[in-house]
């Protein structure tokens, strides 16, 4: 006599949950392919100089997402979604934020008259005082803390 199978509302649940977590995996890979990419892109533009186009390249996956008027914000002014790099591997994100850092490190070097004609007045006296003063590293923190806020990276004053 042949086994007769029975689906239980638990094989449900495990089959709901492992096609969700195939799915999230896949969505991660492919995060982690477009950050790869995208930052290979500016690194090579960084190396030709043409830093304004790295930065503009960079913005986007470095950027923590507005929220949605629908969506929840956690009460922090409107955001509510870490940046994409938040979201690929911890290697990736590393090389990702040193690489910003040094974009900003030579878009300051620039100098005054250089880095006006390249990037206008007012925005490049605005990248020159976000790394003077410090403010950079709310950037960091921004485009990082939700998605590093649910695996416990991030607390109150850095990392743990």
């Amino acid at each position: 006599m042949a086994p007769t199978s029975t689906l239980t509302y638990q094989d449900t649940l495990d089959s709901q949950y492992l096609s969700s977590s195939l799915s999230s995996l896949s969505r991660s890979r492919s995060t982690n392919s477009l950050i790869v990419r995208t930052y290979k892109e500016a690194t090579q533009l960084y190396l030709t100089k043409r830093f304004k186009e790295a930065l503009e390249v960079l913005e986007p996956i470095i950027t923590a997402q507005p929220a949605d008027e629908d969506e929840h914000t956690n009460g922090d002014a409107g955001l509510v979604a870490a940046a994409p790099v938040a979201q690929s591997s911890k290697g990736t994100r590393t090389k990702v934020w040193v690489f910003y850092l040094s974009l900003l490190h030579a878009i300051v070097d620039l100098g005054p008259e250089e880095g006006k004609l390249v990037f206008g007045s007012g925005r490049w006296r605005e990248l020159a005082a976000k790394a003077r003063d410090g403010t950079v590293w709310e950037d960091v923190w921004r485009g990082e803390m939700f998605g590093c806020e649910s695996r416990g990276s991030w607390r109150r004053g850095g990392l743990r």
